[in-house]
């Protein structure tokens, strides 16, 4: 009797875990809640690639639902159109042709398309824009992630750097809850900061007092950060010496974040230099003989492009690129006072903007 009564219970809590499995194992494969999670995967951790292929999962194992088939086809071609592809195109046309009995779906799909660009596609990737709305007033510098999910913000009325998420729960129009990036309480400056190309880390420029740096005896003393773009302890890489000319004083990290190259001046010759140091520790190493600034890393690391100086940047002259590791540097646009500089995510380009003197027009 004792045997069967321990086989009884074993049998009953065996029973209870088989029936715990299949209730789990339904609600997993419940298409309406895989739908939630992929849409939170899109607009609340913004990871549009991984939501793509949960769509494409639900549309795999649940296509004969065409009520939720044809809301994750949507999905994809919203997905798609985030990340300015055009196979968003496609994805909505197959919302209409796949799924003609989803007439609001289809509605919305039609009307996602006639907002698409229309110029045919000859092999090259036209920028799509997207307008959001952000309930705050931007004061300072944004600036986009490289990998396009997220928009750094800084603001002159604080010195705090935030992370916005470009999706959040209240649709494609409208970005994610910025979160306060830790600093350790290192202001930041307003006027520039840089994202690697990975999209892992930030550079800044450590906040200080123009009257402050004005002042011949404070002249110079500027922090460069590093900081994870996930938050943490920034990293003081450099003591730089600057005038009061902010414009002058963008840095830029490269792709992994390895290097930081900066503009700094040199005191004894009053004269303004551009540099590199790596970001573990190291000494500068100046790039030209020319006086220099503004300089901005190529996508691919190899290349730095910068502007010529004269008097602390209140001249100015062309615009030139060197090899990372230093080189002969080359003149690219003969300008007349070129400054910030920006590459072409392909490389292929830089655009920088030239202020010509009334008087030579």
């Amino acid at each position: 009797m004792k045997i069967k009564s321990i086989t009884a219970v074993s049998l009953i809590v065996a029973l209870g875990a088989l029936l715990s499995a299949a209730g789990s194992t339904r609600q997993t494969d419940d298409p309406g809640v895989l739908l939630r999670a992929a849409i939170e995967k899109e607009e609340v951790d913004g990871d549009l690639q991984g939501a793509i292929g949960l769509y494409e999962q639900i549309i795999a194992d649940h296509g004969g639902n065409h009520v939720i088939a044809a809301k994750a086809q949507l999905r994809i071609g919203m997905c798609f159109e985030k990340l300015g592809l055009r196979e968003a195109q496609k994805a909505y046309q197959k919302v209409i042709d796949n799924y003609p009995d989803q007439a609001d779906t289809v509605k919305v799909a039609k009307e996602r398309i006639a907002g698409l660009s229309t110029e045919p596609d000859i092999g090259v990737r036209k920028p799509v824009f997207r307008k959001i709305r952000i309930p705050t007033k931007i004061s300072g510098h944004v600036s986009l992630s490289p990998d396009g999910q997220k928009i750094s913000l800084s603001s002159p009325l604080d010195g705090k750097l935030w992370i916005m998420p470009l999706s959040g729960k209240l649709g494609p129009d409208f970005p994610g809850e910025p979160v306060e990036l830790n600093t350790e309480g290192v202001g930041v400056e307003w006027s520039a900061h840089n994202w690697s190309g990975d999209s892992k880390w930030i550079a800044f420029n450590e906040d200080v007092d123009e009257e402050e740096v004005q002042k011949k005896e404070k002249k110079g003393n500027q922090g460069i950060y590093v900081v994870s773009s996930e938050g943490g302890r920034p990293r003081k890489i450099y003591e730089n010496y600057r005038d009061a000319r902010i414009i002058n004083y963008r840095i830029s990290l490269s792709p992994q974040g390895k290097t930081l190259a900066f503009s700094s001046i040199d005191l004894e010759r009053k004269e303004q230099h551009i540099y590199t140091i790596p970001v573990d520790g190291g000494v500068p190493k100046r790039l030209v003989e020319a006086q220099a600034r503004e300089p901005v890393f190529s996508p691919d690391g190899k290349m730095i492009a910068y502007v010529e100086d004269k008097n602390f940047g209140v001249g100015g002259g062309g615009l030139w690129i060197v090899p990372a590791q230093g080189g002969t540097p080359k003149l690219v646009a003969d300008a007349g006072k070129a400054s910030s500089p920006v590459w072409s995510p392909d490389g292929d380009m830089i655009a920088f903007v030239d202020k010509q003197d009334k008087a030579a027009q």
